[in-house]
């Protein structure tokens, strides 16, 4: 009897294409041929995802079409240059293994060998490597992040699109700078953003002011590229994104990734405006557009004072905080302050909260932090060596979790030991958290902590900005959003209120 030939598929991925010309791509294709080719293995099938990370999040539409195939039986085994080219990601690699670990799936990468993907030793190893693909990509994500940051501060920022007013280099273009000065002016004078938008547009009529007709930016960008130029106007979206962004003004403006995307703030900017160590905001290499004066009259204008007239923040309309989580819980999406509406927490079109549960949630929790014993102590100098090791002590044990967890995810152990290992480790970040409180210096939190009765002292307290200080001393709240049609309860808050401890 005849032996049944494997069949395979060579899956190619590059991230960036930098030449555009496929030369990484075509590397990982003679590879792979010749893998298949020492193996007697036959070539059914090629996919290629050009400049898409493995590790962004982005749907990669051949990878996907690979993993339909083979769920239909179109070939054996999965041939790839090396395993980050297939996922750099553990939960990426756990849902792979979810979706075909019935299949028998089989792999082939310069780094693994053949390995069959359906036995445990070999999910354990590849588990491994995963994790430490990860690693990798997070270490430099990190180290991309403090290189971006540490260039804002100094006045710089990573070239990126042209801003409308600016070329490429952050010189000015004079005849859009027209533009910009007159929406900034017209704006203060009273005009409505509606109006103003239809004007440079090329409106006319007795409610519109005076303004530079103009092209809309995307239409000039298109035309400087030799694209397609798209049929657009000057929008109202337009008017807006002008008048929040601090460029204008000579200030710039860091917003970190979630999960490796940029988000952009939208109506918030003028919160990611990076400062120096006094607090006041740094300027840029560029010129300045409108002068700093003008650009933040626009922002207490548009946001019932929320700023001062040197940019610090002020409680709206100066008015007494009335919620203690406004300005103080993130946004789990963009990482930008929640502010509070009528019965919610609200961020700029991410994270919508129930404001009295959230808040019942977040007391409740801290509660039974004050409940604790070890909290009864004097807080001690903050130059206490202990507090190195507390931090290493501390890190080990989320690693500890960490993987515990991707160890569950991918069947290696189960829940009942995945548990134990939590608990346990909980137990110890808890205790080294408490320990870390009482060598901090004097906060805050301090009449509270060392009251006879910590939990009656904090619920004493009736003022939301006193409540807001203690909060922020103690934790980071960062909401996510609720899951549609998914009850309020207070499992589901566990999930989607994030309590990081200080």
């Amino acid at each position: 009897m005849s032996r049944t030939t494997t069949k395979a598929a060579i899956y190619l991925r590059i991230s960036r294409d930098l030449t555009k010309r496929g030369e990484a791509i075509e590397r990982q294709r003679e590879d792979c041929e010749t893998t298949c080719a020492v193996k007697g293995w036959e070539i059914v099938g090629e996919y290629i995802d050009r400049s898409i990370s493995a590790y962004s999040g982005k749907t990669r539409p051949d990878y996907e079409r690979m993993i339909a195939d083979y769920k239909a039986g179109k070939f054996d085994v999965i041939v790839a240059w090396k395993l980050d080219r297939l996922t750099r990601s553990t939960k990426g690699f756990a849902d792979m293994l979810d979706e075909l670990r019935e299949q028998k799936l089989r792999i082939c990468t310069s780094d693994l060998g053949d390995v069959d993907l359906s036995k445990s030793d070999a999910r354990f190893t590849t588990n491994i490597l995963v994790n430490v693909a990860q690693f990798e990509s997070d270490r430099k994500s990190e180290r991309s992040k403090r290189a971006n940051l540490q260039r804002a501060k100094h006045g710089y920022i990573k070239p990126g699109t042209r801003c409308f007013g600016y070329d490429g280099n952050f010189n000015v273009v004079e005849k859009e700078a027209e533009v910009v000065r007159a929406i900034y002016a017209q704006y203060l004078k009273g005009s409505s953003m509606n109006a103003i938008s239809k004007a440079i547009a090329g409106e006319t009529g007795p409610n519109l002011p005076k303004m530079p007709v103009s092209e809309a930016p995307s239409v000039i960008f298109a035309r400087e590229k030799n694209k397609p130029v798209p049929n657009h106007k000057w929008t109202l979206a337009i008017t807006q994104t002008i008048l929040r962004n601090p460029k204008y003004a000579g200030y710039i403006a860091y917003v970190p990734t979630i999960n490796g995307k940029c988000q952009s703030p939208a109506k918030n900017w003028a919160d990611y405006i990076v400062r120096d160590e006094s607090g006041k905001p740094v300027k840029a290499a560029w010129d300045a557009i409108v002068d700093a004066d003008t650009w933040w009259a626009v922002q207490r204008k548009r946001d019932r004072n929320r700023y001062r007239k040197d940019g610090s923040p002020i409680d709206r309309a100066g008015n007494a905080r009335k919620h203690f989580g406004a300005g103080v819980y993130r946004c789990g999406i963009c990482g930008g302050p929640m502010h509070s509406g009528d019965t919610s927490y609200r961020c700029d079109g991410h994270v919508n909260r129930t404001r009295d549960k959230v808040d019942e949630y977040v007391l409740a929790v801290i509660r039974a932090r004050l409940s604790r014993d070890d909290l009864s102590d004097l807080l001690a100098k903050s130059d206490d060596p202990r507090l190195a090791e507390i931090s290493a002590e501390l890190q080990k044990a989320r690693g500890e979790i960490e993987r515990a967890r991707h160890d569950y995810k991918s069947r290696l152990i189960d829940g009942a030991l995945y548990k134990e290992i939590r608990d346990e480790q909980d137990s110890i970040i808890e205790g080294l958290e408490a320990e870390r409180l009482s060598l901090l210096p004097d906060n805050p939190a301090t009449g509270v902590i060392n009251a006879e009765d910590p939990v009656a002292a904090f619920d004493a307290i009736t003022d939301p900005g006193q409540i807001a200080e203690i909060i922020n001393f103690f934790c980071k709240v960062t909401l996510m959003p609720h899951k549609q049609g998914r009850r309020t309860t207070p499992e589901s808050l566990r999930e989607d209120v994030i309590i990081e401890w200080k």
